[in-house]
């Protein structure tokens, strides 16, 4: 697995020193793409085995689809209203249609080469109580879920979390010094992962401070205690020191993965993705904000920010 994110991380390295020499040592990046490529093709490699055009084009459809879906409209709530034929509904219908034709041939693609991931998802939707739900329903929504999860969520992430980087240099320094001390011009590994305790503090910070999921309150405008052991510190300020997430405070008062029965299965590698890229990126670059960079967190299916992440970037 950690071998699939390596491969991701130095197509990313690649494609960013190619902008960069082109722009004579420093360039303007919008980094929104290239990350969400970088957990696409780590998504793909995973359900799949491989990264290539249909699997391009299911993303894309998966994407559109979360967008209409989370289109809000001013007579949402009215009785049966997911069943009337409107412009929105149609469209919605109309991609749900493609994406259960797309997973239809991949199926078919993929029963010669091994059990798949994709193939579980087809044969658990012909072989189980479905109650209401149509097979096309059970596979369409599984797929769009997953593609929320292990996809979107770690992207939009590390987007912001190389946002927030940018803005605070001081913490880049830092985070970036840990990497170079540990990684020391060699290949990443597991065990080198483990030692990146910045990097994992850094990552948990920006878990904190912007949560995926729209309409959760990142900041307290008063410090709060919950229950003896929880304090919820004022304000927004960028620094692990001020994570809910410690060995002395409550292990429920930081579950950006969910908690219990309901913790995200995908935990681990979602934070080894993360480190990845962050390692990998710290070791090779500066980055700094660019002047261009407008501040619109959209609250849609996930908080994103409006109109992308851009930096100024040069090789260190």
């Amino acid at each position: 697995m950690l071998s699939t994110v390596l491969e991701s991380g130095n197509t990313l390295i690649k494609s960013w020193e190619k902008l960069i020499e082109a722009e004579g040592g420093i360039a303007e990046i919008r980094v929104d793409d290239y990350v969400k490529t970088f957990t696409s093709c780590i998504f793909s490699n995973v359900m799949f085995g491989r990264y290539e055009a249909a699997e391009k084009v299911l993303f894309s459809k998966c994407r559109d689809l979360m967008e209409v879906s989370g289109s809000p409209t001013v007579i949402d709530g009215r009785p049966f209203y997911r069943f009337y034929p409107t412009k929105t509904h149609r469209q919605q219908w109309r991609l749900e249609k493609e994406i259960y034709g797309i997973i239809q041939e991949m199926e078919m693609k993929c029963r010669s080469e091994g059990e798949s991931i994709i193939q579980t998802l087809v044969y658990g939707s012909k072989h189980r109580e479905l109650g209401t739900s149509t097979p096309q329903q059970i596979i369409v929504d599984n797929c769009k879920e997953l593609c929320i999860v292990a996809m979107e969520v770690p992207g939009i992430t590390a987007i912001w979390g190389l946002m927030l980087l940018a803005l605070h240099p001081d913490w880049q320094a830092r985070a970036r010094s840990k990497v170079l001390e540990i990684c020391g011009g060699q290949i990443l590994d597991a065990e080198k992962l483990g030692k990146m305790k910045v990097l994992k503090m850094t990552i948990q910070e920006i878990l904190r401070l912007y949560s995926r999921v729209g309409f959760i309150a990142g900041e307290a405008l008063a410090d709060v205690q919950i229950w003896k052991k929880v304090c919820v510190p004022k304000g927004v300020k960028f620094g692990y020191g001020q994570q809910l997430c410690t060995e002395t405070r409550s292990s429920g008062a930081y579950t950006p993965f969910g908690l219990g029965p309901r913790t995200c299965p995908g935990m681990n590698l979602g934070m080894m993705e993360l480190k990845v890229m962050f390692a990998i990126l710290l070791a090779k670059f500066f980055f700094s904000l660019s002047p261009n960079y407008q501040h619109v967190p959209k609250f849609d299916v996930l908080v994103e920010p409006k109109y992308g992440v851009k930096l100024l970037v040069r090789k260190v």
